[in-house]
């Protein structure tokens, strides 16, 4: 709520408050839940007609099989069950003999989604009814195993039950409020439960069906409840969900928890670049359609960058109080770090990148980053500047212009300052080298591979820049070879010889092509050289 300013630079408020959600009882979908639960207890009446095309009703068909399928793994099992179980609850349930308006024998996916998500909510409201009551069960086994196959369930069916030929998902667009606040109270659960509190280490009784497992599973859950929410759903839908069961378990202390919440969020902000059609198999082409989807996954992936922008920020400001789930201010901006080093080379739009990469100058620059954090700060600067494995196609033409004159800043502050000095070694080699790999990519990416309509003749004005700070490049990046950073990993030395490799081809084009170039490439040349030998010569 602090942070004003969307991440990726447009204008705009941040989002209002979510509004109050409704009880799953407001539903107008058939009776409420009963608070005492039965192993898959019956849901909502539904009489749902057969407005899904062919394609998108095979498809949820095999989907179908493939969750009742079994194998060695005794969770198949668990899964096969609790499948065969909602859908045969689902026929009980129609009027008219067990077949759907369009005589279908098999369960709809909204049926699926409904009934699955009508049993979580009554298992959690027994629970949390039982603990209350001192009958709860010691470690929460007991509702972990019974939430775990209708989690995966209901994670599968979202996006049949929310794409465009299955009634435009207006049942999961009404019953989100009660999903987003059913994964709530899961995840509340599961950690208050013995071994789920965020300051464990196992998570639980034998990781398997524990406490972790649950939160990996409503995340997983959460997720595509993210991506699949529909139109009529609400404007801040994918924030509530987002910001009730993602975001907080960034920062929980069990590693395995931490990772399921940066592969949930890592999913939300790589949906907008990615193909609409891999999350709403067998829909009918609707160009509108997917163009208001797409819009309102950018919305969901700004939440995401905001929080970590947040973060970021109150980092740079030197604080050092923590979030309001009790973890430390430094963990917690270690932690972003690590997610936005994965996450940035997937960012849908540039400048991004570059809000995220000055961030990480000032953060550095303010001198309050710890010095454990300020190889991850560096990893993350990196990340904004090399997109040579992302293959996202963000950063041509004007985006790439944009990235290339952040690049320069960025190479102007690592030339300035020197990566920081620890107390152990792995820690300055993990900076050094970092440090190095970001002076190489800033480079890089100022004299990246001529375009189509560059001038040969007259060099873009960062190429030029980088040419001139070559020969400092060469010294920074030689100097913490002899600082002995990064040695079982080459270190600065492999990225001494990535350096030489990026700039001589460019300058040997300059002296080809003659005019500028050549002259600004035959005055950077002897100073390079000049500049290994100094650092040779104290080696």
């Amino acid at each position: 709520k602090e942070q004003k300013t969307m991440a990726r630079g447009r204008s705009g408020s941040a989002p209002a408050d979510p509004p109050p959600l409704a009880p799953l009882g407001s539903l107008t979908l058939g009776p409420a839940p009963s608070s005492s639960f039965a192993p898959f207890a019956s849901p909502p009446d539904l009489a749902v007609p057969a407005l899904r095309p062919p394609a998108a009703a095979d498809a949820f068909g095999r989907l179908l099989e493939d969750l009742a399928s079994t194998s060695s793994d005794p969770r198949s099992a668990r899964r096969a069950a609790c499948c065969a179980a909602l859908v045969e609850a689902c026929r009980e349930r129609r009027p008219g003999g067990g077949t759907t308006a369009g005589g279908e024998d098999g369960a709809s996916p909204s049926e699926v989604f409904v009934a699955s998500l009508a049993a979580l909510t009554s298992l959690a409201e027994r629970h949390e009814s039982a603990r209350a009551s001192g009958d709860a069960d010691d470690d929460g086994t007991a509702l972990a195993e019974a939430a775990l196959p209708l989690l995966e369930v209901l994670r599968r069916v979202l996006p049949h039950a929310a794409g465009g030929g299955n009634n435009s998902g207006a049942i999961v667009a009404r019953a989100h409020g009660s999903a987003v606040r059913t994964l709530r109270m899961l995840a509340a659960l599961a950690r208050t439960m013995p071994g789920g509190d965020p300051s464990g280490k196992n998570g639980g009784r034998g990781g398997e069906a524990g406490p972790g497992a649950l939160l990996r599973a409503v995340l997983s859950a959460s997720s595509s409840l993210v991506l699949s929410a529909p139109e009529g759903a609400g404007g801040d839908a994918a924030g509530s969900a987002l910001r009730s069961s993602v975001l907080p378990l960034l920062h929980d202390a069990r590693p395995k928890v931490r990772r399921a919440a940066a592969a949930a969020a890592l999913e939300v902000v790589s949906a907008p670049s990615a193909p609409v059609e891999c999350y709403n198999a067998g829909d009918d082409v609707d160009p509108e359609r997917y163009a208001r989807l797409g819009r309102r996954r950018r919305d969901a992936a700004d939440v995401v960058w905001e929080h970590c922008h947040g973060v970021l920020s109150g980092g740079a400001a030197g604080g050092r109080s923590g979030g309001k789930d009790g973890t430390d201010g430094g963990r917690r901006l270690v932690h972003v770090l690590r997610f936005l080093s994965s996450a940035l080379p997937r960012a849908d739009d540039v400048r991004i990148r570059v809000k995220f990469g000055e961030a990480c100058v000032s953060l550095m620059g303010a001198g309050t980053v710890p010095a454990d954090a300020a190889g991850e700060c560096l990893a993350c600067l990196l990340s904004c500047v090399d997109d040579s494995e992302s293959g996202s196609g963000t950063t041509g033409g004007q985006g790439g212009e944009e990235l290339s004159r952040f690049a320069a800043r960025a190479l102007a502050f690592l030339l300035q300052n020197r990566p920081p000095s620890g107390g152990g070694g792995g820690t300055v080699d993990r900076a050094g080298t970092a440090h190095a790999r970001c002076v190489a990519a800033c480079v890089g990416r100022m004299m990246a591979p001529p375009s189509a309509g560059e001038d040969p003749v007259k060099p873009p004005p960062a190429a030029v820049l980088a040419a001139k700070l070559l020969p400092d490049s060469f010294r920074s990046v030689l100097r913490l070879c002899g600082d002995g950073a990064g040695d079982e990993d080459g270190g600065p030395a492999s990225e001494f010889n990535r350096l030489a490799s990026l700039s001589a081809p460019r300058l040997a084009s300059w002296i080809v092509s003659g005019g500028d170039g050549r002259r600004v490439a035959l005055e950077a040349l002897p100073r390079c050289v000049s500049a290994a030998e100094e650092c040779l010569s104290v080696r």
